[in-house]
């Protein structure tokens, strides 16, 4: 699977819209994790993140009339 798949796969399971095959895959990649555990990630993908979260968070706030 590719990063991007799997981003998107992640992203999926935090907010409970897998199936229980994407949920059993999640688990399987998390304990197949080595190391230290990380997911490097190359520039242009950490700043894609940056940029949803921000979008999140902005958006929470405006919901919750604090901006």
């Amino acid at each position: 699977m590719d990063q991007h798949s799997l981003l998107i796969l992640l992203n999926n399971y935090l907010n409970d819209h897998c199936s229980e095959d994407e949920i059993l895959t999640v688990k399987s990649w998390y304990q197949s994790l080595e190391g230290d555990g990380m997911v490097y990630l190359d520039e242009n993908e950490l700043q894609m993140i940056g940029e949803r979260m921000l979008s999140q968070i902005l958006g929470t706030l405006k919901e919750k009339g604090e901006i």
